[in-house]
């Protein structure tokens, strides 16, 4: 795939100014499914991005095209994901913690953009009823051969349901979409009334980026657009929803993980096996303050 299979975007994509500064130079000349994968050492690679002067929203232009995006999704492959399953579990047993706060009484999850189903399963384990959205062919096999999780093997547009959610889950997903605007909204008319809204996504205002700048480790090419704490808040509200809470997202991962992310420490942890052992055992918390963690209620109409 190559730059000519992108589209241009004239104006913001979440409140149609067209007004704006670019902010970031692309790096970027060609790219494969591979390069989509979430467990990829991609880091630093990014796209033109500009910053709408009005609401503050980071976009690239050019772009994906919404039927490039489906394209290379479905073709994703991405087995080290599960490598790292026991750390994304602790990631996200904070966020169902959470979410039993604000809905006790549990109910009904939808998770778009559920991988393998790591996050469906915990939920699962916790007295929710879960349903998952992902156009990767590999990881609903996965999914279901390995965790016995039955997804739905689509992408939030084309999803389709006369059902209402409690709750919905966009855990590092609103970044790769083409049309967020159009995701929330779509995420909206799936809500019952009182619907929780989960986001996890990266801040770009946030000190790390200004600290490392291309070299920030969300600069890679499956993120198309970037939020700020702005323009969270000002899509959110345009889409029909009142903001519960804020706060900064921290990791948890193997100190193998980690290490892995860079070539030459995969390197030396493949060539030396009883290292990899012993990294992979080691849990190291991240507290980057770099990614948002957002609970948004649907707003009574």
């Amino acid at each position: 795939m190559q730059k000519k299979e992108m589209e241009r975007v004239h104006k913001c994509p979440i409140c149609g100014n067209s007004k704006r500064k670019k902010i970031y130079n692309s790096n970027i000349s060609d790219f494969s499914s591979d390069d989509f994968n979430i467990t990829d050492s991609q880091y630093g690679k990014t796209w033109d991005f500009y910053k709408c002067s009005n609401c503050g929203f980071y976009y690239s232009d050019p772009t994906p095209s919404a039927e490039l995006l489906v394209k290379i999704y479905s073709a994703v492959e991405d087995p080290d994901y599960e490598m790292e399953k026991r750390g994304r579990e602790d990631n996200f047993k904070r966020i169902i913690k959470r979410i039993l706060k604000i809905k006790p009484e549990k109910g009904k999850i939808l998770d778009v953009g559920a991988a393998t189903g790591i996050f469906m399963g915990l939920a699962k384990e916790n007295g929710f009823m879960v349903e998952g959205i992902e156009p990767s062919k590999w990881a609903v096999d996965f999914a279901k051969k390995e965790h016995n999780i039955d997804i739905h093997r689509t992408d939030l547009f084309s999803f389709e349901t006369d059902k209402k959610y409690d709750i919905i889950t966009f855990l590092d997903l609103i970044e790769h979409l083409k049309n967020p605007l159009e995701g929330l909204n779509k995420a909206n008319s799936l809500l019952k009334n009182d619907g929780i809204l989960v986001i996890v996504t990266p801040n770009i205002e946030s000190l790390l980026p200004k600290i490392m700048k291309n070299r920030w480790w969300h600069f890679r090419p499956p993120h198309i657009n970037f939020f700020t704490n702005r323009s969270i808040k000002y899509i959110l509200d345009k889409t029909g929803f009142e903001i519960l809470s804020i706060k900064p997202y921290h990791w948890r991962f193997s100190l193998y993980y980690i290490v892995s992310r860079f070539s030459t420490g995969k390197k030396i942890c493949d060539k030396i096996k009883p290292l990899k052992s012993l990294l992979k055992f080691i849990k190291i918390k991240l507290y980057l303050f770099d990614s948002m963690e957002i609970y948004a209620k649907k707003r009574d109409n």
